[in-house]
């Protein structure tokens, strides 16, 4: 982030402040986050800020030649590659100012966010047009709080994931000639619901099955934790899945060594275990995993076993074993090495061998008509039929065909093909998908705009042609929903919880102003009275003298002048309806004679620990020294300066 300018105080309020667009802009920021401290992670684990840019139609929009800019008067500060923004989808780009453009990889602009203020433009191919515009600045923003749009949507449902229709499992030649129209007589199809499938569990076997291809499902950014840190720099447990065998993970425990990973998830199998460059003593002999689905509060053992002995350095072996579970979390251990008195345990790539994405119940949760007596083993093309009615004044100028399917599709509206993916261009009895899919794309929703010229009034028909990747496929989901979704873009104002990547929510309006205080913290010698004030009009205070931070059930209200007189911590803080509280304002004010006469026991009972590791804890001043009425070995001489000393000195004060 940028060094910050001075901070306005009308910027502090924001409450009126929004991005400027065009008329029916198509593509537009909807939120950003310029304060990015524990959040979203870019690909090198960094915390940079980021922007969001949103599709507003019907159709996919490309990116090619638009600009984002900071700068006011160099409006093509940093172009996009030629990268496609689906129907109503997003695609962020972190303000990192990494200057990283290529279309397969994460975006990274030229620039960073100031967090205090700036202007950031969404700017049109020709240069000049402006598509969304903070100017002259968006307002001071808020550690891990977003800013954007507030956007809501009108839903008119047509077909739900309960919606009833027809089905018929398409196994010859001798195909129906008109089954994508709505005059088609159906009467002998099977009764269907808009979410079908199967999963044939008891043909499940993961090893022994020769449909099920075994990869690696960990990838190089996974979430990985070592049993311990004790590595050296640059063998650190990242190397375990960094798909280099040129690398290496050490850990200098030896004993019941290892790591933590937290992956997409996905059905483990097998292990793949890459030997180091050199040292064979340190490679280990025997391995345990364990699985966790509860963010690894619990682990479920899944295998132990041997380690192949390993031929040489770099040499690849494998261990199989049966599971059928998907985790999340997985936590492989090495018990112990080859050489007993070796020095660590390494590795130089541990591979999870399986089939990615989340567990059979993930799909058996959708399934609402089970198909697998009609289809597996029988056929991977299944035809349904779903008849909606439209009445006049419903509206269809939004309308959205939302997916989940495990192979591929072929979509028609009153006859006429509106929608496809990962399906031949002409699909008949014996087709199947184009490409297998991956289960957490199966279950991931997609939406494709749908071309309302076809619908009619009173009764129409959604026809599908679905497709497995083959007849013996294990596994089978098609779900649809269609409806009409209208957006509209609402308030400006600050996220609590940003949603990069996703529609915003309910908005705070505004950051209330920290509280003004009539006297500054430091040292005092008489008692004063404290006034706080906030410039945010209606604006609540709280305050609290213990050290905690004020909230709205904890401290007390302002409400009249705090007499002050006594070393005093104050925390204080405003709060104003559906605005985000202010930042809490500390102030600490000294009384030099609480200090000279501050004991131990005074200390302890504001909550200072007793001991000081393995010593008593000592808080008071020596009385050798500042006795009381002189009553020192220097007959108070030095009692009496006492004061003048402690405000000559450079302080600071910790509130704890």
């Amino acid at each position: 982030m940028k060094s910050p300018p001075t901070i306005l105080a009308a910027l502090f309020l924001a409450a009126s402040l929004a991005p400027c667009y065009p008329d029916d802009p198509d593509l537009i920021i909807t939120e950003f986050l310029a304060a990015n401290s524990s959040g979203l992670l870019d690909e090198d684990g960094d915390s940079s800020d980021w922007i969001e840019i949103h599709n507003t139609t019907q159709e996919p929009m490309s990116l090619e030649d638009w600009y984002l800019t900071d700068d006011q008067d160099n409006l093509t500060k940093w172009r996009f590659p030629n990268i496609t923004i689906e129907t109503r989808g997003f695609v962020l780009v972190f303000a990192s100012g990494k200057n990283r453009f290529n279309p397969k990889t994460e975006l990274h602009a030229n620039f960073k966010l100031n967090r205090n203020g700036d202007y950031l433009a969404l700017v049109q191919p020709d240069k000049n047009t402006i598509a969304t515009e903070f100017s002259p600045q968006f307002p001071v923003q808020i550690n891990d709080v977003s800013y954007g749009q507030r956007m809501d949507l009108e839903i008119h449902p047509y077909l739900t994931g309960e919606s009833k229709g027809k089905m018929h499992f398409r196994s010859s030649a001798q195909a129906a000639a008109h089954w994508i129209r709505p005059d088609f007589d159906d009467e002998n199809w099977k009764s269907a619901t808009t979410a079908v499938g199967y999963i044939s569990k008891d043909h499940f076997d993961p090893v022994a099955s020769p449909m099920f291809s075994t990869d690696d499902i960990t990838k190089p950014e996974d979430d990985i934790i070592p049993t311990s840190f004790r590595s050296p720099v640059g063998e650190t447990v990242e190397n375990a899945i960094d798909n280099n065998s040129k690398t290496k993970y050490l850990n200098f425990d030896r004993v019941n060594t290892g790591l933590t990973i937290t992956t997409a998830g996905g059905v483990v199998t097998g292990l793949a275990l890459t030997s180091a460059n050199d040292a064979p003593d340190r490679d280990p002999v025997n391995f345990m995993l364990s699985g966790s689905n509860d963010d690894g509060v619990t682990f479920t053992k899944i295998a132990s076993g041997n380690v192949p002995k390993f031929l040489e350095r770099f040499d690849r072996q494998t261990v199989s074993f049966h599971n059928d579970v998907a985790y999340t979390k997985y936590k492989l251990i090495f018990p112990t090495t080859v050489g007993p008195s070796s020095c660590c345990m390494q590795i130089a790539e541990a591979e999870f061998l399986g089939i990615s994405g989340p567990s059979s119940s993930g799909l058996e949760d959708l399934i609402l008509t089970n198909i697998e007596t009609g289809m597996f083993g029988r056929t991977a093309v299944l035809d349904l039929r779903f008849p909606f009615n439209v009445k006049a004044g419903d509206p269809t100028d939004y309308l959205n065909l939302n997916v989940r399917y495990s192979g591929g599709f072929l979509a028609y509206l009153n006859g006429v093909l509106v929608a496809q993916s990962n399906a031949p261009e002409n699909p008949d009895f014996s087709s199947t998908s184009v490409l297998k899919r991956q289960r957490k794309d199966t279950l991931t929703w997609e939406s494709f705009g749908i071309n309302a010229e076809q619908i009619r009034k009173d009764r129409n028909l959604l026809a599908i042609r679905a497709l497995n990747d083959s007849a013996n496929s294990l596994e089978f989901l098609f779900q649809a929903r269609l409806e009409n979704a209208r957006e509209s873009l609402g308030a400006t104002g600050y996220f609590s919880s940003p949603t990069p990547g996703y529609e915003n929510g309910e908005p705070r309006a505004g950051l209330a102003a920290a509280p003004e205080t009539n006297h500054e913290h430091g040292f005092y010698e008489t008692p004063f009275e404290l006034v706080l004030s906030s410039i945010t009009e209606g604006a609540s205070i709280r305050y609290t003298t213990d050290g905690s931070k004020p909230t709205l059930t904890t401290g007390e209200t302002y409400t009249a002048p705090i007499p002050i007189d006594h070393t005093t911590v104050l925390r204080t803080t405003a709060f104003h309806k559906n605005w985000l509280p202010s930042k809490t304002l500390t102030q600490t004010y000294i009384f030099a004679e609480d200090t000279i006469r501050q004991t131990s026991l005074s200390a302890k009972n504001s909550g200072f620990p007793e001991r000081w590791d393995y010593l008593t804890a000592d808080y008071d001043l020596d009385q050798r020294v500042t006795g009381l009425n002189g009553k020192d070995r220097y007959g108070g001489k030095y009692t009496h300066r006492l004061k003048h000393s402690l405000q000559s000195l450079p302080s600071i004060s910790i509130v704890m």
